[in-house]
């Protein structure tokens, strides 16, 4: 992707999948249960009590068997997400996975809040071009998953799930998720099908916008990249 040179492709391509390693969460339950018990005891210390809205608890349970829950706390401070977490888990409900900041990502607290369900983004793309291409394709992915979801709302039938232990369930928005990345990467696995002609369009659309933006950056990266040594390529963006 640098260039002609094999070295400097190389380069690239790791400087990509280490990013997109980066912003993925690794959920460990061991973990996850032995931090449990560590969250009990500093809120027990920190906070007289910690009150709990069971009916709004019930809600979150009702919302999570129909697609998957955004949550967005107002993160006064970090214990708010720390809390919110602990309180799903000891609720028995899906696990979040938690947008931090690559300025907690340092050793050792980096691996433990990747355990416990953290993924690490930047605060700024400036002066990498490579981070931020890499970002967009992914928000590509999402922005065009939360289209199909709308569409399959408001327009049952939509979409067809082709395999039958996977047929069910009424398709969800991570079923749309994975088609939609499996549309952007031009993959085709066939088991969902977009079937209404807006989710067909939607679905050529995005098949377009991911092989172009592919095929552009590639072209653009090798401009940018291509009279460096692999050393320099992988020390800027």
């Amino acid at each position: 992707m640098a260039g002609e040179g094999a070295a400097e492709r190389e380069v690239m391509t790791a400087r990509a999948l280490a990013m997109l390693r980066g912003m993925e969460a690794a959920l460990d339950m061991t973990a996850i249960a032995a931090l449990d018990q560590l969250v009990q005891q500093a809120s027990s210390r920190m906070f007289s009590a910690v009150e709990v809205d069971q009916a709004g608890i019930e809600r979150l349970r009702q919302a999570a068997k129909e697609g998957t829950l955004v949550l967005l706390p107002s993160h006064k401070s970090h214990m708010d997400y720390v809390l919110l977490a602990w309180i799903l888990y000891r609720h028995k409900l899906p696990m979040p996975v938690i947008a931090a900041g690559d300025n907690l990502n340092f050793m050792p607290l980096g691996p433990v809040l990747r355990r416990a369900g953290a993924f690490f983004i930047r605060r700024s793309f400036s002066g990498d071009r490579l981070y931020a291409a890499v970002s967009v394709y992914i928000l590509f992915g999402f922005f065009w998953a939360l289209g199909y979801y709308a569409v399959a709302y408001w327009s049952a039938g939509s979409f067809l799930i082709t395999v039958p232990q996977l047929a069910t369930q009424p398709i969800g928005y991570d079923d749309l998720l994975y088609f939609s990345f499996v549309s952007l990467t031009a993959t085709g696995y066939g088991d969902i099908v977009a079937v209404s002609p807006l989710a067909r369009t939607m679905a050529v659309l995005q098949h377009i916008v991911g092989v172009m933006y592919g095929a552009i950056l590639i072209a653009r990266l090798a401009g940018l990249y291509s009279g460096r040594r692999p050393s320099e390529a992988l020390s800027h963006g």
